[in-house]
């Protein structure tokens, strides 16, 4: 369980990252914007669904 979350850790950081450039980029490219949001809705689906598996 502990290796799980120091392997998930680096997942969430990487996504916290990622959306707080999503804020702060002022890209008017509305569908890179959605392409990236959906990228990292999968990834935490994923991170959600091993938890669940686990």
């Amino acid at each position: 369980m502990l290796l799980l979350l120091l392997l998930l850790l680096p997942l969430l950081l990487l996504l916290l990252l990622i959306l707080l450039l999503l804020l702060l980029s002022t890209a008017a490219n509305t569908t890179t914007l959605t392409t990236t949001t959906s990228a990292t809705a999968g990834g935490a689906g994923t991170a959600t669904t091993l938890l669940l598996l686990l």
